[in-house]
């Protein structure tokens, strides 16, 4: 039997018990989440015990909260393709944001909440 290296129910109990003492100390606080915030396969696959929807599942924890989704400019003008579900980051952006609102995805998340944002310098793109 191989050894669990990551326990998300853990994880999830720990994090979410830091992150409600810090709300409590500030009117707004801001979270980053690294890597891939919906089923993040990588991360799944490097530590053993962890689920791809592990980043959701904290995010469920916390409640009503607000997500601002940022995605990479440079990555969206490259085309940049995420190679687990074979769409461009766009696509994949617009495909989380409608289940989002269709309630068909697994997202505690606020759609009127999502913004897409690019630099000036490069144009004027912004919605949201």
């Amino acid at each position: 039997m191989h050894k669990i290296g990551f326990d998300p129910v853990v994880y999830i109990k720990n994090q979410s018990e830091k992150i409600f003492e810090r709300v409590s100390r500030f009117e707004k606080l801001y979270l980053e989440f690294g890597g891939k915030l919906c089923y993040d396969l990588h991360a799944a696959r490097v530590l053993p015990g962890y689920t791809p929807t592990t980043k959701v599942d904290l995010l469920k924890e916390l409640g009503d909260i607000e997500i601002l989704y940022c995605v990479s400019a440079r990555d969206i003008e490259k085309g940049r393709v995420r190679r687990d579900f074979g769409l461009t980051y766009d696509n994949q952006t617009l495909k989380d944001t409608r289940n989002a609102v269709a309630g068909k995805a697994e997202r505690p998340w606020n759609p009127a909440s999502c913004r897409y944002h690019r630099h000036k310098k490069k144009g004027d793109f912004q919605s949201g």
